[in-house]
């Protein structure tokens, strides 16, 4: 049996549509879980061996973040 040259080509085209319909559905649930904002809010504490430029003392830092 052979395959006509019509035929084959609808067939690729589905296969191309279902591609890039499920490229765009992973594209939009990545958008989606990309709108979520991080909560930085604690105590932070700065590790002076690695940081430039070099501070002495406690450098501890209190955050609170407020979304609007």
């Amino acid at each position: 049996m052979s395959i006509r040259y019509g035929d084959a080509m609808m067939c690729w085209r589905t296969e191309w549509k279902r591609i890039v319909m499920v490229l765009f559905v992973l594209a939009g649930a990545v958008a989606a879980n990309a709108q979520t904002r991080p909560e930085f809010s604690g105590t932070w504490q700065q590790d002076n061996a690695h940081s430039v430029p070099a501070r002495t003392g406690d450098t501890t830092l209190k955050i609170v973040q407020h979304d609007p």
